[in-house]
């Protein structure tokens, strides 16, 4: 009888520290699954950030393409009046002898 006792007090004593442990590993899951919520909720807010930024991106390099494409045009336009004096002279006499 003294046995069955010890053995109970024993087995109690193991359930009492089951119990205790399962407690701190469902204080600890509860602790990661709140953290690991707001850590979601972060990576999907900078995330979002991340594609408006690549959009953005996006649209000042095809802003600069034209810019380009634009700034040459104006440029080979400029090129043409880069005409020396003379011949626009020479163009000018001949105009008024034809």
């Amino acid at each position: 009888m003294d046995e069955f006792k010890r053995t109970k007090k024993v087995e109690i004593e193991c359930e009492e520290k089951i119990k205790e442990i399962n407690n701190e590993c469902k204080k600890r899951e509860e602790k990661w699954a709140k953290n690991k919520k707001g850590m979601i909720a972060n990576i999907s807010k900078f995330s979002g950030k991340i594609r408006k930024q690549d959009l953005k991106i996006t649209e000042l390099k095809k802003d600069k393409y034209e810019l380009k494409k634009n700034l040459n045009l104006v440029g080979k336009e400029l090129k043409t009046y880069h005409i020396p004096a003379y011949k626009i002279v020479w163009r000018r006499f001949k105009e008024l002898i034809a």
